[in-house]
């Protein structure tokens, strides 16, 4: 059925739909949506740029319609804008825009990520308006609720439950009326909620509207179930890093968007937003800093990018020593890049190595793994020396990071005073990642505690302040 735009502009008059987010490097099709009369009503948000689109979705505060990628982008992996979607838009319609010709990932990997569907190229703008504009706006209403069993709780049940395990959702992110991949709750009380539509189903347009009508601005997501469809994003984005099909250009685009254990932690522990989003848009720029400097022609740091486990450990140190350098001072830019290359980098040293070397548990060391270990400082700062498009104090900070001011640190066994600061950042956001990590599988296990109960004597007094100013609200 035809849309019938006189009809649609008298309704928008009312209440304006909101924009789709468009990504798609295709020249020629961007300028087709341009040229449809639909954007003089609907105008979207165009990308042609995987990265701009990051961009777009970290800082676009109003609500999507819905988001259209397509899955041939080159410069970022698609499935980290389908996690950008979910992370800062969640509820939103995804649609992978396909060229002609191109069939990409199955209808089961796409389920499981939460993407509606593919759609095939050509089509109109008018066509992507139909598909995710509520319908009361465009064209005569159609029901489309489908109920999909996956869990025990029913519709209407009362959950008692922690607020830290629940996180709030615009209700404008649901007025598609496409079917939702999330149990969705209404917050009753402080720890009450009520379940209002389980995964699977779809909010009807009348139904929605009721509830913003009555001054419900927010619904509520379970976190758990968020971070499923980020975890299994990750797992796709990994697998695609270990091909040896995709250029390693590629590969460090697509871990840049990594991270989000520590992310997800960090908004857990009440770090404000303006510090989360400063964290988010350091890694961005980081990411930035890497593609320029073509240091990753060096074949170990090359290998050692197809290294998640690594690399991901890597990410989440910098995104903490960003924190604390900023606290600290380090504005220019200059030693804003030092301090997240040399994060991101900071154990290249044990690449190669046993598994027990690698997750640095000296338990299960035998004596000559110990000693590779207590030298992977140095090895790290060699091989980082030998690549000219990296800052020389680079490596002075990896062959420094696990000193410590008390003498127990290695492998120099420095004192006080002749650590650099930088060193001494990048050390302790290393300890503080390492500790978030093992909570994960200890939940008995606080972080923060524990780092608050070893930073004064094993860092100087200035990075022990900077802690607890950040990640306590201590300002001293």
């Amino acid at each position: 059925m035809a849309i019938d735009t006189s009809a649609a502009s008298t309704i928008m008059l009312k209440k304006k739909p909101n924009s789709p987010l468009i990504v798609d490097p295709d020249s020629k099709f961007i300028d087709s949506i341009w040229n449809d009369r639909m954007t003089g009503l609907i105008p979207p948000v165009v990308s042609m740029t995987g990265m701009e689109a990051l961009k777009i979705l970290a800082q676009f505060k109003q609500p999507f319609s819905g988001v259209f990628i397509n899955p041939l982008l080159t410069d970022q992996n698609p499935i980290a804008i389908v996690k950008a979607s979910h992370h800062y838009h969640a509820g939103v319609p995804i649609y992978f825009l396909n060229d002609a010709g191109y069939d990409g990932l199955s209808n089961g990997e796409l389920e499981k990520i939460g993407i509606q569907k593919k759609v095939q190229k050509p089509i109109t703008y008018e066509e992507m308006i139909k598909l995710v504009t509520p319908a009361v706006m465009i064209f005569d209403p159609k029901a489309a609720i489908q109920a999909v069993e996956k869990d025990q709780e029913p519709v209407d049940t009362e959950v008692v439950a922690e607020d830290s395990q629940f996180f709030s959702v615009r209700s404008e992110n649901f007025f598609s009326g496409k079917t939702i991949f999330f149990d969705v709750y209404i917050k009753m009380a402080s720890g009450k909620y009520l379940k209002l539509l389980k995964a699977g189903d779809a909010f009807s347009i009348e139904r929605i509207t009721s509830y913003v009508k009555k001054g419900v601005t927010h619904f509520y997501l379970k976190k758990t179930t968020q971070e499923h469809y980020l975890n299994y994003c990750d797992k796709l984005v990994g697998a695609i890093v270990q091909s040896a099909k995709i250029s390693t250009e590629i590969k460090v685009a697509q871990t840049f968007h990594h991270g989000e254990e520590t992310l997800s932690f960090l908004k857990n522990a009440g770090v404000n937003k303006s510090s989360i989003d400063y964290a988010q848009g350091f890694i961005t720029n980081l990411g930035h800093l890497v593609l320029q400097t073509e240091f990753t022609n060096n074949q170990v740091i090359g290998k050692f990018i197809k290294d998640m486990g690594s690399y991901e450990h890597g990410v989440g140190t910098a995104m903490i020593a960003c924190l604390v350098s900023h606290y600290l001072g380090f504005s220019n830019e200059k030693a804003v890049h030092v301090i997240g290359i040399a994060s991101l980098l900071h154990d290249i040293g044990l690449l190669n190595h046993s598994d027990a070397i690698r997750i640095e548990d000296e338990a299960q060391m035998n004596p000559q793994e110990k000693l590779i270990y207590y030298n992977h400082p140095i090895t790290g700062a060699k091989i980082v020396s030998e690549c000219a498009h990296i800052d020389p104090v680079v490596a002075q900070i990896i062959q420094q990071h696990h000193e410590r001011v008390n003498r127990t640190g290695f492998p120099k066994k420095l004192g006080r005073g002749v650590i650099l600061q930088m060193a001494e950042v990048v050390g302790m956001s290393d300890e503080l990642f390492k500790l978030i990590h093992r909570a994960k599988s200890n939940p008995a296990l606080n972080p923060l505690a524990e780092m608050e109960n070893s930073v004064d004597y094993l860092f100087s007094k200035p990075i022990g302040a900077a802690f607890r100013a950040v990640f306590l609200g201590k300002k001293e």
